[in-house]
């Protein structure tokens, strides 16, 4: 696991906007996709009330870079190898009721 600080891209869910962050490579997916989405001010909650839950697509290394996956909710930049200038995603879902 990396503690270091990681300059990355990050694309939103709504496919708007890159920006380049700085995140530490040792925060858990699982506390790091809410902390950015609250960062960001996305709507934690759909039209009808429900909650959304956010989750971090990294470059897949085995493809090159050119997949991406999704983090596993323990797993954090460091563990999956993301480097300086990656993209990752932040990506939406929707809980089910």
């Amino acid at each position: 696991m990396s503690d270091n600080v990681i300059k990355v891209r990050l694309k939103e869910p709504t496919g708007g906007t890159n920006r380049t962050v700085k995140i530490s490579g040792g925060v858990p997916s699982s506390k790091l996709a809410p902390f950015l989405a609250r960062q960001l001010k996305m709507n934690m909650t759909d039209e009808q009330g429900q909650p959304r839950s956010f989750k971090i697509s990294v470059p897949d290394r085995r493809s090159g870079g050119r997949k991406h996956y999704i983090l596993q909710p323990n797993e954090s930049l460091g563990d999956a190898g993301v480097e300086e200038g990656d993209e990752i995603r932040l990506v939406m879902e929707h809980i089910p009721a």
